[in-house]
């Protein structure tokens, strides 16, 4: 046949392709497969029989291709038996290569998965594991973790793992945790990415589970303990919580550990040559800033929001038992405490903007303040008329609040430290009497306050830090004036001692460490407020002014966080502001950084 002419043009070639084709193709093999036609293979699993044809087994199963296209005795078998293994799931997979569709439920998920490994499925394989790493919970990571480690799929045992260290203090709530075994339980413990706020939480998890079933695990304790970074603990809490714990007591070797770990405080010379990891473990979840009570026109606020560093955003988390402004904040061992502060007279603000009155938030003056030893226990405590004794802890797992022990007396606008395992308060005043100077030294572990050495002045509306195992109270209002003065506290030596002052006197201001320097923000002088920032370095044991703030405040929450130092809120002439400033050291320089979700001043500040 001669070419076709089309004008000067010559077609003498046409590539045609139906995209449909395969579609078409696919829905006649599933037609003969449902009709059980031409079929010339029939596998027998769990003594049932599914008919099939083998080139389209071979062509969606890496298995299959192999027992069909070589020399085996099954490649020439009409009949095939699989042993050992789920009837349905070889259904759903033989299903599958006539559909290219498969419903992978909680129910099969596992069941499928094990034999779509087993016969090498490997898109199914791919998509059950991707179920199950949405179905990741606390309450299944570890099953799910051992099942993924026992058919090999490396991928979904890191998933699960991964999820098990950042929510492990859910995970060990859970039944899983208590029968998991012992090498999946340490591999956990072992991890850098561990989120947990204290290795004491690490060494409670390890205790509950060797205690739920005693015989037979305490054989692993030492193994366990070594997990354990001991020399990241405060000593208080290796002798008073580890080396006292029945198990540990009557093992030598869990105690010659707890002797190394003492001996790492003891004696600093040799800490490069102990056994355990001394570094800290990487935080798993966002560093989040917590911004708690706080006061707007004269309203208390209980509220707590927290600012999240990876996601940009502010929220609102469970609000405290008690309104306060002029709060002390501190955080110990992963748990946020509150204490003191003043309830207003006129009202305070609950979470959603409802006022109640303020004197009947106070508890009954039930007991007595008298000197140290104060007593032990737990409750609410008793409030001054307007200044708060009362005390409560935060835990972020449970977003929940709990009172604790209360302090020996109501304070407002005074510092709240963490050092060692202790909480440190002192100064403020309680409206009625004149400024503190008084000290008061909390245990976490047995809930008790007991009395420190005082100032050596008194001190209210002062910033408290701690620096090189001292804690320094800087500034503040002694009823006659206000101060630029600085003094601090030795506990090993219960002794305060007088430091270099300030160029500026402060009162409700704001201070952080920062690159092992002191760092003042803010604050107030009779009617001026503040925009200036200075910074004191221990080891030239003076203080250095530095760029101010890009606007002027007092009593804003300071908060050192990756390098960086934050001012937040705050007030300026009586008007609140909603405004962050951050401040870098090494631009130095301060920009404005993502504002607060409403205008207050007075709150408090922990960093997680």
């Amino acid at each position: 046949m001669a070419a076709l002419n089309d004008g000067e043009n010559t077609v003498e070639v046409l590539n045609y392709k139906d995209s449909f084709h395969p579609c078409h193709v696919l829905e006649t093999l599933k037609k003969l497969y449902l009709k059980k036609e031409l079929c010339d293979v029939v596998l027998i699993v769990d003594e049932q029989e599914i008919k099939a044809h083998r080139v389209v087994l071979a062509a969606n199963s890496v298995y299959f291709y192999s027992m069909f296209t070589t020399d085996m005795c099954e490649s020439v078998q009409e009949r095939i038996p699989l042993k050992g293994i789920d009837y349905e799931a070889v259904e759903l997979l033989v299903d599958f290569c006539y559909t290219s569709s498969i419903k992978i439920t909680g129910k099969n998920v596992q069941s499928l998965l094990s034999v779509s490994n087993l016969l090498q499925f490997n898109t199914v394989i791919e998509s059950c594991c991707g179920f199950l790493k949405n179905q990741l919970h606390p309450s299944n990571c570890l099953g799910i973790g051992d099942f993924a480690d026992h058919h090999g799929f490396t991928e979904l045992k890191a998933a699960a793992l991964c999820f098990a260290e950042k929510h492990f203090l859910e995970v060990i709530k859970c039944d899983e945790f208590l029968s998991a075994p012992f090498e999946q339980v340490s591999s956990i413990l072992k991890s850098d990415f561990l989120d947990v706020g204290s290795e004491k939480e690490v060494f409670d998890a390890i205790v509950q589970w060797i205690s739920h079933d005693e015989f037979p695990r305490k054989k692993h304790l030492a193994e366990f303990l070594k997990d354990v970074r001991l020399p990241l603990l405060p000593p208080k809490i290796l002798v008073d919580c580890i080396e006292s714990d029945k198990l540990v007591e009557n093992n030598d070797t869990c105690m010659r550990l707890i002797s190394e770990a003492k001996n790492y405080h003891l004696l600093p010379e040799r800490r490069d040559i102990v056994s355990f990891v001394t570094h800290a473990r990487c935080k798993a979840h966002s560093t989040m800033i917590y911004i708690v009570g706080g006061e707007i026109h004269n309203r208390v606020f209980n509220s707590v929001r927290r600012f999240n560093f990876e996601t940009k955003e502010w929220d609102e988390v469970a609000g405290m038992n008690k309104h306060r402004d002029g709060v002390g904040v501190a955080v110990y061992s992963g748990l946020i405490y509150a204490a003191g502060g003043k309830l207003n007279v006129e009202g305070s603000c609950c979470n959603d903007g409802s006022m109640t009155l303020a004197f009947h938030q106070c508890e009954p003056k039930a007991r007595s303040t008298s000197p140290s030893p104060m007593r032990q226990g737990t409750g609410e405590g008793c409030d001054g008329d307007v200044a708060l004794s009362s005390v409560e802890c935060y835990q972020p797992t449970t977003d929940k609040w709990t009172y604790v022990q209360p302090m020996a007396c109501g304070r407002h606008a005074f510092g709240l430290v963490e050092l060692d395992g202790w909480l440190y308060a002192s100064g403020g005043s309680d409206f009625s009497r004149s400024e503190y100077n008084s000290l008061e030294r909390y245990d976490p572990v047995r809930d008790m306050w007991t009395h420190m050495k005082p100032m050596s002045t008194m001190r209210e509306g002062l910033a408290m830090v701690t620096l090189d195992g001292v804690i320094y109270a800087i500034g503040g209002d002694n009823g006659v004036s206000i101060l630029g003065s600085v003094e601090r506290y030795d506990p090993r030596l219960d002794c305060w001692s007088a430091c270099v002052a300030m160029s500026y006197r402060r009162r409700y201001f704001g201070a952080a460490v920062l690159k092992n320097k002191i760092f003042a923000v803010g604050g107030s002088d009779y009617d001026e407020d503040h925009n200036s920032v200075e910074c004191y370095d221990p080891r030239m044991n003076r203080w250095m002014s530095l760029p101010p703030m890009l606007t002027r405040r007092e009593s804003p929450a300071v908060a050192a966080i990756d390098d960086k130092l934050y001012a937040i809120g705050g007030a300026c002439m009586n008007v609140e502001t909603d405004q962050i400033d951050c401040y870098d050291p090494l631009a130095n320089k301060w920009e404005e950084f993502t504002p607060l979700p409403l205008a207050i001043e007075g709150m408090g500040v922990a960093v997680l």
